[in-house]
């Protein structure tokens, strides 16, 4: 029985790393030709930036390999580089957020015009960063040969899926609190002069 549920497993990886990595090509594809149409994955919806859109490139390629690794040595570490790399532009957006800095990865593959919104241009939402990072988690922990790892990746997996799923739900229902976030104001410092 747990032959054939790896079996299943490692097929549902490898179609999930393929839809995964199909989508954020093709909202790649739509900021490449100024595609309203192919920039919002649904018509109507908001637009996915450009680095929302290459995390998703990443972890489905990252996915579509480890379900397709079979032991390959060379594959498992093309897919710890690709979730590391997932990973870090996940911790540059977040510390961009907290610390009000701008390491200017957010507009480093197409420019975005500055909205009224107070987001600055081309930043993910940070809860797509906390969940790319959840998900870098999981696949950096799904790689280790402990069954309480195997449990917390699943569980990592499932934080960054039911994140999705009220995203989801909120764009459906227009409900911004499940969707939206508000980027908090830099932190004041006192000026000791």
């Amino acid at each position: 029985m747990r032959c054939f549920m790896t079996k299943v497993m490692s097929r549902v990886s490898v179609s999930a790393g393929i839809f995964s990595s199909s989508v954020g090509a093709l909202v790649l594809a739509g900021w490449a030709l100024d595609s309203a149409v192919l920039k919002s994955v649904v018509p109507g919806f908001v637009v996915m930036k450009a680095n929302t859109a290459f995390g998703f490139v990443l972890v489905g390629a990252a996915l579509w390999l480890k379900g397709r690794e079979g032991g390959n040595p060379r594959a498992a570490r093309y897919a710890g580089a690709l979730v590391w790399t997932l990973a870090a532009l996940a911790c540059l957006t977040l510390a961009q957020n907290e610390y009000g800095i701008d390491f200017g990865i957010d507009n480093a593959l197409f420019r975005e015009a500055a909205r009224g919104d107070g987001a600055p241009p081309g930043r993910m939402a940070p809860v797509t960063a906390v969940s790319f990072l959840l998900l870098a988690l999981a696949l950096l922990l799904s790689g280790v040969r402990y069954d309480k790892a195997h449990c917390a990746a699943q569980v990592l997996a499932a934080l960054a899926g039911l994140a999705g799923f009220l995203a989801t739900i909120g764009y459906i229902h227009d409900l911004p609190v499940f969707y939206s976030y508000a980027y908090p104001e830099p932190p004041g410092y006192p000026d000791f002069k």
